[in-house]
């Protein structure tokens, strides 16, 4: 018999995510009774999964909403466990998200992921850029909703400003005021 290293469950963790879908699938055990595994995707590609049926039903309420998540995490050799333990509806309004936004931003100067003069992005930094920028116009458009065109929008204003560390040009979607006759 070989051993394999053994991690016990870690502490609950906490994190906001977005339940994508909720699966259920039936398990027997060695002595042949039966139990129920809900599969829970969220939107950090993980998949968690719990025993209980009101966390599931929960997290099915939740689809494509931010939610708070608690979970717990087990390593068992190669494998890796991630258990749902709560769900709720992702507390928050415009102005909150708006302070997270300021706060994760970087203190005393440009980022270093700010490209300078002369310097270019490789496909990677605009790939990187084009996903947070679509994080960051979700979290808005989650906390402010509008319109599709509208989120689009706000994710090419992000990009360009990840990309260029400048802010976007925003007087040329702006009407043009010549002629008001005051």
């Amino acid at each position: 018999m070989s051993s394999r290293p053994f991690t016990p469950t870690q502490p609950d963790q906490t994190a906001v995510l977005t339940p994508q879908s909720v699966e259920s699938r039936d398990v027997n055990k060695r002595d042949g009774t039966r139990f129920t595994i809900y599969d829970v995707a969220m939107s950090d590609g993980i998949t968690y999964g719990t025993t209980k049926r009101q966390i599931a039903e929960s997290a099915f309420e939740l689809i494509g909403t931010p939610a708070e998540v608690r979970y717990s995490v087990k390593v068992n050799g190669d494998f890796t466990n991630y258990y749902l333990n709560g769900i709720t509806m992702a507390s928050g309004d415009a102005s909150a998200a708006l302070q997270r936004a300021q706060d994760a931003q970087p203190q005393g100067g440009t980022a270093n992921s700010i490209p300078q003069a002369g310097e270019r992005l490789t496909e990677r930094d605009k790939s990187i850029h084009r996903q947070t920028a679509a994080k960051v116009a979700a979290k808005l458009h989650v906390a402010s909703p509008g319109s599709a065109t509208d989120f689009w929008d706000n994710c090419r204003k992000l990009s360009e400003y990840f990309d260029t560390g400048e802010f976007p040009s925003w007087g040329v979607d702006q009407p043009q005021d010549d002629d008001i006759p005051f």
